[in-house]
């Protein structure tokens, strides 16, 4: 179809199409080094990355086999890798063009943004990037800017500004500008040149400050001219006139040129923001008007029953709208714990009418009723802690590890705890009440001591009772009556040693070790998850965002009135035949697409060259890589070779040593035989290993007595010429002797 020009839609949207097709088709028979090489030929590479990762991770999870699951799973986090790479390339080199990608709904990728893609493919670490933030930040202010005005000390938060705009419409004269678009970037742009338009080449000179718009300059030039050195000064930029003029009217207290009154309070009230505070406020007000209709003495009072009955059923409506919106923009948001919300409002709402406002019925008891309410109060309690608080950057990373330790480590602890617990209490029940009746009591009170026990420490019965001292049993009881307890009363506590032994050992275990090791749990799974809690709960902002941003204007009970609204305005769209006359966006209509996207063929060509550069700085890096691990497999070869050759020295160095002594030793018989050469004509010298090798020997022979060591110049070996007929060597101290005296050892 490229060759021969034939193009159902425009021709870089077929190519996109096709390179997107062959790309899954990669991803689904597993050539991923033929998916990264049609990647960095794509001029969306954000979106197709992360929808590449989504095919990836999704595949991962069908597949049961440990070597495959791994080969997918490196590829999605690689994908998603390269995703988030591209877009921190691009947020660092040109913010605008970052932030233009984020925000461009392109028929090719279902009109979608790339944010949507990362939120329906779970990649965290995409959305935890500043650029998406920044997107999210602007998605939940809506078309509205509050601006940061001080009076002195004096500085209103921006939840207060926000809520004094929407009740009061004179503060938004003052503290909000309106924009045309949500995701509308704080830079001029020049209306009259379309050629600049098309190019955004994003000079960073022409950045104007947050929620600040370019507007014509004020016809006052005297009080431009007389304002224009301190602007100078403060902000240090050229003179520029679109600079000077935003800069003059963020000085102004009133916006120049608002829009009509009824187009401001529908923006306002339409913001995300505005709802959250609004629809915050309200819910407060709610549970206010519900506790008071729990509190109300016997059955309440009737008007305050339908009052909370009725704005109870709007909240039901409500939510069951917010989830068939969901469902139908976004197919993948989980939706069975929101219907089971919306079913228990239903069935409560049901209970509520007929068993409160429609007045006593024989099916539900009023104390029943009572109960009722007090368990739906408790649910919309702790549903005001789901909804609204995550939002919190304090308490959004909080309560997810919360959430986490209470749906895992809580959860083990009492599997562990429960049977401490259990057999503890039948044990200590058994032993201080051993005549108690087997009745429904019985396993009151030991439930009652059993599951107290983690919050009490029940001694007062191993103490016993004073007024069971008078109650003892006779001991000459009959042979068929069998008592334990020392007391006729059976609710008298039996104490001794062996109840002590049991409840102390119950709660030794209970006390000290399994709630030690519920804070030891605790304590790991928060050092666990404290470096992705961050990224997780930018994760659910982004979730919560888009739940503000598809409810209604108005909360309940004011919804009322928007569900009014849209009966009319179905009605007026059915008596003129709107539904005949729907028309198709962008998609088959290139001329449309072309004027209505945000990005244009340069911008589409920038980012096919910045993926390209991507992937040339990633293969260079890897080849780095590579060269440094080949860098260090040589040096560990080189130092196992040093370790080798010094092992080696070691072992000759021993073997010179040995040698040394070796040598010491003959040099120390050569200077023996050398002094018995020396004396001549001494029959002593004539034989000396014959004379002196037993005196040399150690031990001594026969015996095992050892050999004083003395060397041989310490030694006088001069002998008589008479006693060189002796040849033992017991003898010679005899010869030495006889010699002395004139006689001859014969």
């Amino acid at each position: 179809m490229n060759a021969a020009g034939i193009y159902t839609l425009d021709p870089g949207a077929a190519e996109r199409k096709a390179l997107a097709l062959l790309a899954l088709w990669c991803a689904f028979t597993q050539r991923t080094a033929q998916a990264r090489r049609l990647w960095q030929c794509c001029d969306q590479p954000i979106h197709l990355a992360l929808l590449v990762s989504m095919t990836y991770g999704r595949l991962a999870n069908l597949v049961h086999e440990g070597n495959t699951k791994k080969d997918l799973s490196d590829a999605c986090e690689e994908f998603a890798s390269m995703a988030t790479g591209v877009l921190d390339c691009s947020y660092q080199e040109a913010t605008c063009r970052a932030y233009d990608v984020l925000s461009e709904e392109n028929p090719d990728w279902g009109h979608r943004t790339a944010v949507d893609i990362a939120a329906q493919a779970n990649n965290r670490k995409f959305l935890a990037h500043p650029c998406c933030q920044r997107w999210i930040t602007n998605l939940f202010m809506g078309r509205i800017s509050v601006r940061d005005l001080t009076w002195g000390p004096l500085a209103v938060p921006l939840w207060l500004k926000i809520i004094l705009c929407a009740f009061l419409v004179f503060p938004m004269y003052v503290w909000v500008r309106f924009k045309s678009d949500p995701h509308e970037m704080e830079y001029k742009e020049e209306p009259d040149v379309e050629e600049e338009k098309d190019e955004r080449e994003c000079d960073e000179d022409a950045l104007l400050p947050d929620g600040s718009r370019a507007i014509d300059i004020l016809p006052q030039q005297q009080q431009q001219q007389d304002m224009l050195p301190g602007l100078m000064s403060e902000t240090k930029v050229s003179f520029q006139p679109e600079v000077v003029t935003t800069l003059l009217r963020e000085r102004e207290l009133f916006v120049p040129s608002p829009p009509p009154l009824w187009n401001m309070v529908h923006q306002m009230w339409s913001a995300p923001i505005t709802k959250f505070w609004t629809f915050q406020i309200f819910y407060i007000g709610y549970l206010a008007l519900f506790s008071v209709a729990v509190l109300l003495p016997s059955c309440g009072n009737r008007y305050v029953d339908i009052a909370v009955c009725s704005w109870t059923a709007l909240i039901a409506l409500e939510s069951a709208r917010r989830t068939y919106v969901l469902h139908k923009r976004y197919h993948d948001v989980p939706m069975f714990l929101r219907c089971v919300e919306v079913l228990l409002i239903a069935a409560f709402v049901a209970v509520y009418v007929v068993a409160r406002v429609l007045g006593p019925t024989p099916l539900f008891s009023p104390y029943s009723v009572k109960v009722v309410l007090c368990a739906a109060l408790l649910g919309f309690y702790y549903r005001q802690i789901v909804i609204y608080l995550p939002i919190s950057p304090t308490l959004g990373p909080l309560l997810y590890k919360v959430r986490l330790m209470v749906a895992e480590d809580f959860v083990n602890f009492m599997r562990m705890a429960l049977l401490v617990i259990i057999s503890g209490g039948i044990v200590a029940h058994a032993l201080l009440y051993p005549d108690y009746p087997f009745n429904l009591e019985l396993l009151r009170r030991t439930f009652h001591r059993a599951w107290f026990s983690l919050f009490l420490t029940p001694i007062a019965d191993l103490e016993g009772d004073p007024r069971c001292f008078t109650l003892k049993a006779p001991l000459n009881h009959s042979v068929e009556e069998c008592r334990i307890s020392e007391y006729t009363d059976y609710t008298c506590t039996n104490p001794g040693v062996w109840p002590y032994f049991f409840v102390i050992q119950f709660l030794v275990l209970l006390k000290l070790v399994l709630l030690t090791l519920l804070y030891a749990l605790f304590s790991h799974t928060a050092q666990k998850i404290e470096s992705a809690s961050d990224d997780i709960w930018k994760f659910q902002r982004y979730k919560l965002v888009v739940d503000f941003m598809n409810r209604l204007c108005l909360p309940p009970p004011l919804n009322l009135f928007s569900y009014i609204i849209a009966l009319l305005q179905f009605l007026w769209r059915l008596l003129t035949c709107r539904f005949c006359r729907t028309t198709h966006q962008l998609d088959g209509h290139p001329e449309l697409a072309k004027s209505q996207l945000r990005l244009s063929e340069k911008d589409y060509n920038y980012w096919k060259h910045l993926a390209s550069q991507y992937s040339q700085r990633k293969s260079e890096e890897q080849e780095l890589e590579e060269k440094k691990k080949k860098q260090l497999e040589s040096l560990s070869y080189f130092l196992e070779d040093m370790d080798h050759q010094r092992h080696a020295l070691s072992l000759l160095k021993g073997q010179i040593q040995e040698l040394q002594r070796t040598v010491g030793k003959s040099f120390s018989y050569l200077q023996t035989l050398k002094n018995a050469t020396d004396r001549p004509g001494e029959l002593g010298g004539l034989l000396p290993g014959a004379v002196h090798v037993l005196s040399r020997k150690s031990p001594y022979p026969s015996t095992r007595v050892l050999r004083y060591p003395v060397p041989d110049k310490y030694v006088a070996w001069q002998v008589g010429p008479y006693l060189a007929v002796c040849s033992r060597v017991s003898s010679a101290i005899l010869c030495r002797t006889s010699t002395s005296h004139g006689r001859c050892c014969g």
